[in-house]
C-alpha cells in the first residue's frame, strides 16, 4: 500500500460528505422556494379580497384619468395586458413566476435600474400600488385574459 492510498481515501470521503451536504442545501432550498410561492400566493390572495371589498364600497373607479361611464364589472374591465408594453409583459410574466427584480433583469440582459422602472410605470399604469397588488390582479383576470 501506497503513501497516496489512505490521502485518496479521505479525500473520497471529503467528497462523499459535501456532496451529501449540497443535497441537504438543495432539497432545503426547494422547500423554502414552496413555502416562500405559497406565502406570496396566500398574500395576493388576502390583498385582492382587501382591495375588492374597498372598491365595492368606495364607489367607482378611476382608469387613467378618466371616470368609466358606469361602475365596471369584471367583465367590462378592459384585459390587463393591453394596457402595457412588450417589455412590461415580459417583465409581468417573470414577476408571475416568482422572479425578483435582479433575477428578471438578468434574463431580459437589462439593468435592475431599468425593470424597476418598468414595474413602477406598471402600477400606475393599472392603478396599484404594489407589487401584491399587481399581481393579484393579474390572477384575478386569470390566465387566459391575460394572454390575449
Amino acid at each position: 500500500m501506497t503513501q497516496l492510498e489512505p490521502q485518496i481515501r479521505l479525500q473520497a470521503e471529503m467528497i462523499s460528505e459535501l456532496a451529501g451536504r449540497v443535497q441537504s442545501v438543495l432539497t432545503e432550498t426547494r422547500a423554502l422556494r414552496l413555502r416562500s410561492a405559497e406565502r406570496r400566493r396566500r398574500v395576493e390572495e388576502e390583498s385582492c379580497l382587501r382591495r375588492s371589498s374597498r372598491d365595492a364600497s368606495s364607489g367607482p373607479t378611476m382608469w387613467h384619468g378618466r371616470m368609466p361611464a358606469s361602475e365596471p364589472t369584471s367583465a367590462a374591465e378592459p384585459p390587463m395586458m393591453s394596457l402595457l408594453t412588450r417589455r412590461m409583459r415580459q417583465i409581468l410574466e417573470l414577476l408571475v413566476q416568482g422572479k425578483s427584480e435582479k433575477e428578471v433583469a438578468s434574463e431580459l440582459g437589462v439593468s435592475p435600474h431599468t425593470v424597476h422602472i418598468h414595474v413602477t410605470r406598471m402600477y400606475s399604469r393599472l392603478g396599484v400600488n404594489s407589487r401584491a397588488e399587481l399581481l393579484a390582479r393579474f390572477y384575478r383576470q386569470g390566465p387566459a385574459r391575460n394572454h390575449n
